[in-house]
Order: C-alpha cells, then sequence, then structure tokens
C-alpha cells in the first residue's frame, strides 16, 4: 500500500483509502484486487513498481526568432578583433 501511495495511486490511509488507480491498473492488466493470489500480487506488485504518471502538456511551437538579446549573426569567430 506504501508503494502504490508513493506512485500515486492509493490516496488516504487505512480503510477509508481511495484504492480507484490501484484497481485500474489491476483491472486494466486482468488482475482482481479481491481475488488475489500469490502469482497475482506479485505480478502487481512489479507493475506498480514500474508505474510511472504520464503527464498530458500542451504543445507549443518553438520561436526561432533568436530575440534582440542574441548575438548578430555575422560575426566571424576566426578573427575576433
Amino acid at each position: 500500500m506504501e508503494l502504490g501511495r508513493q506512485k500515486g495511486l492509493v490516496i488516504g490511509e487505512g480503510k477509508g483509502s481511495d484504492v480507484s488507480k490501484l484497481e485500474a491498473l489491476a483491472n486494466e492488466h486482468k488482475i482482481s484486487l479481491r481475488g488475489l493470489t500469490y502469482d497475482s500480487a506479485n505480478t502487481l506488485l512489479k507493475l506498480v513498481e514500474e508505474y510511472t504518471e504520464v503527464v498530458d502538456v500542451e504543445v507549443t511551437p518553438v520561436n526561432d526568432d533568436p530575440g534582440p538579446d542574441a548575438p548578430p549573426e555575422d560575426i566571424d569567430d576566426a578573427d575576433p578583433f
């Protein structure tokens, strides 16, 4: 349960814990939390260990304009003087 909390799959403590995310992960892999066997518990533990939450972000296009603080491109690096 502690690993589930660390991964954000279990919220709260004790009997009042929200395990809906953990249950959804288990169900995706055809594992029932209510009917866990030794083998399915080990499989679920491995899944939780490998679990990482994917965050959706808005993609922003990169601006090719260097801006006013950028050095001019016509500077000759070979002879700086």
